[in-house]
C-alpha cells in the first residue's frame, strides 16, 4: 500500500498532536505530584536534607572540589565544582557549552552521572543530573569534597 505525500503529512501532523497533548498532560501531573524536598522523610536527620528549601527543590551546598565533565561525542576535562546538590551542580567551564547539551559527570567514588546544561555563560555552568543523588550518598560525597 502507497501513501501519498499529502496523507503521510497529515498522518504526522495527527501523531505529533497526540505527541504533544499527550507531553502537556504528563508535566501538568509530574508538577502536581511534586512534594517539597524537605517534607520528604531523610536517610540522614539533622542535615541540609531537613532544611527548608528556598526557591529550589534541593539545597546547594558550596563546595571546592573537583569532577570530571565530558560532552557526549567529545573529550572529557576536569574542572571545579562551586556548589552541589541533589539534583545538579555548578562547575567552571574549562570549553564552552550551550544549553540542553547532554554531558557526563563524574563525582569521586560514584558511577558517571547523566547530566543535562540548564544554563551557561562565559566561566561556569549549571548542571542538572537526570537522576538525583540519594541523600545519604549525596552526604557521603559532601564528605568527599570538602
Amino acid at each position: 500500500m502507497r501513501v501519498t505525500k499529502l496523507a503521510a503529512r497529515e498522518r504526522l501532523h495527527r501523531i505529533r498532536e497526540r505527541a504533544l497533548s499527550a507531553r502537556a498532560t504528563l508535566a501538568s501531573e509530574h508538577v502536581a505530584e511534586r512534594v517539597p524536598f524537605a517534607h520528604r522523610t531523610s536517610a540522614v536527620r539533622g542535615t541540609w536534607a531537613d532544611q527548608q528549601p528556598a526557591r529550589r527543590l534541593h539545597q546547594r551546598t558550596n563546595v571546592q572540589g573537583h569532577i570530571s565533565v565530558r560532552r557526549l561525542g567529545s573529550f572529557g576535562f576536569d574542572t571545579q565544582v562551586r556548589d552541589l546538590s541533589a539534583t545538579g551542580c555548578k562547575v567552571e567551564l574549562v570549553e564552552s557549552v550551550t544549553v540542553r547539551d547532554p554531558v557526563v559527570a563524574r563525582l569521586p567514588g560514584l558511577e558517571p552521572l547523566g547530566a543535562t546544561v540548564i544554563w551557561s555563560d562565559e566561566r561556569c555552568a549549571g548542571l542538572q543530573f537526570n537522576r538525583p543523588i540519594h541523600p545519604a550518598v549525596f552526604e557521603m560525597l559532601l564528605d568527599r569534597l570538602n
